[in-house]
């Protein structure tokens, strides 16, 4: 009797350990699939460059002087100012603005941007550039849709 009691708790323990691991397979493959959905946001921003926005001639209206921000004007001789376009989506400009602050000293310069400013300047300016057939006009189109398209995969559309 005593035997069949020790293997009844032994199937018992067994079984429980089973349905536990299914349970935690289960549980860690929803986790995996919810991360894959179509509408899930992957981020709430997304570090871009000034030039993701086409040529100063297109872009200054939305953001400004392509130079630093905190000089009056551009430097007179070639030079390549590393201006940081921040997308941003389901967050304040103020939080974003903390999480990148602007610092002149180390020569870090943003411009902040809502997901829904740049999604519209974006299609607007690819609509307007579509019927210039000059290629150089098209490579700017396709680096406009080259942004849009690397915006809607890490903020969602």
């Amino acid at each position: 009797m005593t035997q069949l009691k020790a293997l009844t708790l032994n199937q018992l323990a067994r079984g429980k350990t089973k349905i536990i691991l299914l349970t935690l397979c289960g549980i860690l493959l929803l986790n995996a699939c919810a991360g894959f959905t179509p509408t899930s946001t992957k981020q709430h921003y997304i570090d871009l460059t000034y030039s993701d926005f086409g040529p100063p001639s297109l872009a200054t209206d939305l953001l400004g002087s392509e130079w630093w921000q905190w000089n009056p004007h551009g430097d007179p001789r070639p030079r390549h100012y590393n201006v940081h376009v921040i997308v941003y989506r389901n967050m304040t400009e103020s939080d974003i603005r903390k999480h990148f602050p602007i610092d002149e000293a180390t020569e870090k310069d943003y411009r902040y941007l809502p997901y829904t400013t740049a999604i519209n300047y974006l299609d607007t300016n690819i609509t307007a550039l579509a019927s210039d057939d000059e290629s150089v006009v098209q490579e700017i189109r396709e680096r406009l849709i080259q942004t849009r398209r690397e915006i809607v995969q890490a903020l969602g559309d």
